[in-house]
């Protein structure tokens, strides 16, 4: 006879809410938060921005691994300041800079969504 797996649930501890009242400590906004605290604390005792730094350089496939990464990071709708044209500035191997504008919308290549 085939045993049944024991379902794994983190404990429901009723935790104090904004406003008053309560809020189950496992609901998504709870966890997502302790989550957030946990990676930073990792990736800090990984050696923070020069481990990932480091990470990055090792090889192609982590270099692609941060890119996807960051990509996410990225909110779609970007502009610039005071809400002004978003302008981006290329350093090219050769040491020059390039500005360029970017006040018309736009859209992401692949994505289908407009960059303002």
């Amino acid at each position: 006879m085939a045993r049944k797996k024991a379902k794994l649930e983190p404990p429901r501890t009723q935790v104090a809410a904004p406003g008053g009242g309560a809020v189950d400590r496992a609901s998504p906004a709870i966890v997502k938060k302790e989550l957030r605290a946990l990676m930073r604390d990792a990736f800090d005792q990984l050696g923070g921005v020069e481990w990932l730094v480091a990470f990055a350089r090792k090889d192609d496939q982590n270099a692609r691994t941060f890119v996807q990464t960051l990509s996410r990071l990225i909110p779609l709708e970007l502009t610039g300041k005071d809400g002004g044209p978003l302008t981006v500035v290329i350093r090219k191997s050769d040491g020059t800079e390039e500005a360029v504008s970017y006040g018309q919308p736009a859209v992401i290549e692949g994505t289908g969504e407009r960059v303002h």
